[in-house]
């Protein structure tokens, strides 16, 4: 038993006090806590909540918590506070929510709200707990959009197996009109042209049954110049009469390893995404070059992509819609199995730009160091126009 001397002051306590313990505790978990008076103003903020927001914990405190998390659907902050409030007190799973942070990002969250109440059920505030789960979201879609790629294809190759002495039937039969014809003669042309068609169509047939059984795609050197002028070819026959494209090519003839009709393939989904997306008027601009992605580079564009020399193939249009469909998810697909990567670009105003890269497999020796891409600035070789006939 220990005596204190009447009138005495106590000694001051030893060790953290409960409000630091709180604070460490809050800094210490990996989850994101923002909490609240009754009014809804910040009186706490965790690191990992720092790092999402983007709001320094010396510039949060103090502010309405509208303020720090800007959800996409509250238009005020008292909006966003009793968004949260309602989050708190009502059953059932949390809502996910899209935030604007402090230098301009969207990120997705999944909040959990807890309102600290007093004994008459007033809200005295609130703890929310959140992660950042944008990335989970972006690779379930891209799962989803493959999926749903797969049972398309499944379907139709069915339809292919039906198609397919259709489309030789027409082949052959403009094939026997070719013989029959004067060449040079605009019927001879049309014939020429049909059996042309109809020999690719046979080809891109081919190409559904081959990914609907998931099989292997035979890889082989090929020229990126030459498929995306292939890729052009059957475009520009779909084009209105007021859209024009416009091809200009440098890859200098260097090789890829890959399947050539898979890369057709690809140029032509985004092709046709620039064809639905361009204004009356507009321009589709398509281009090749050579370059280089550094680490940063590869990093940014989230593939696993190895830094070195690649093919950019570019596609772009004036449409503000930007590249879209489900042939998107099929270029990205393809890109991925070349061991490459799909960057797309969508600023309203001036357009779209998708770029494809490719790994090169042999560097023509007058670009044996090609500049290194960059998102903002990215340096080119002196082009050659594409004749189209």
């Amino acid at each position: 038993m220990r005596y204190r001397r009447p009138g005495a002051t106590p000694a001051p306590p030893t060790g953290p006090t409960p409000a630091r313990t709180l604070e460490h505790v809050l800094q210490s978990i990996d989850e994101a806590v923002i909490t609240t008076d009754a009014r809804g103003v910040v009186t706490r903020l965790s690191v990992v909540a720092e790092a999402i927001t983007g709001w320094p914990r010396d510039e949060a405190l103090g502010r309405a918590i509208g303020e720090v998390l800007v959800v996409e659907d509250a238009p005020t902050a008292d909006a966003t506070f009793r968004a949260l409030v309602r989050d708190a007190t009502a059953a059932g799973p949390p809502a996910e929510r899209a935030l604007r942070t402090r230098d301009g990002r969207r990120v997705v969250i999944a909040p959990r709200c807890t309102a600290v109440q007093d004994r008459r059920g007033e809200v005295l505030g609130l703890i929310v707990a959140f992660r950042d789960v944008t990335r989970q979201r972006l690779v379930e879609q891209q799962l989803r959009d493959g999926e749903g790629l797969y049972t398309t294809g499944r379907l139709a190759a069915t339809a292919v197996s039906d198609l397919d002495p259709l489309l030789t039937a027409i082949a052959a039969a403009a094939t026997a009109l070719t013989r029959e014809l004067a060449e040079q003669s605009a019927p001879y042309e049309r014939a020429a042209r049909i059996r042309e068609a109809a020999a690719r169509a046979t080809g891109l047939a081919h190409q559904l049954q081959t990914f609907s059984r998931r099989r292997a795609a035979a890889h082989a050197p090929l020229d990126v110049d030459a498929a995306v002028t292939a890729a052009c070819e059957l475009c520009v026959t779909t084009l209105p009469g007021t859209t024009e494209l416009r091809p200009r090519l440098a890859a200098d003839g260097a090789t890829c390893v890959g399947d050539a009709a898979r890369i057709e393939q690809a140029v032509l989904h985004l092709l046709l995404d620039a064809r639905d997306a361009a204004p009356p008027c507009g321009t589709i601009r398509v281009g090749t070059t050579l370059v280089t992605l550094d680490e940063a580079a590869c990093a940014l564009l989230g593939h696993e992509v190895a830094p070195g020399p690649y093919a950019e193939v570019s596609i772009g249009d004036d449409g503000d819609l930007g590249a879209r469909g489900p042939g998107l998810a099929a270029v990205r697909a393809i890109v991925t199995d070349h061991r490459g990567a799909l960057h797309v670009d969508a600023q309203p105003g001036r357009g779209t730009v998708a770029r494809l890269f490719l790994p090169l497999a042999d560097v023509p020796a007058r670009a044996a160091q090609p500049p290194v891409w960059s998102p903002r600035v990215t340096a080119r070789f002196a082009r050659v126009d594409l004749e189209l006939g």
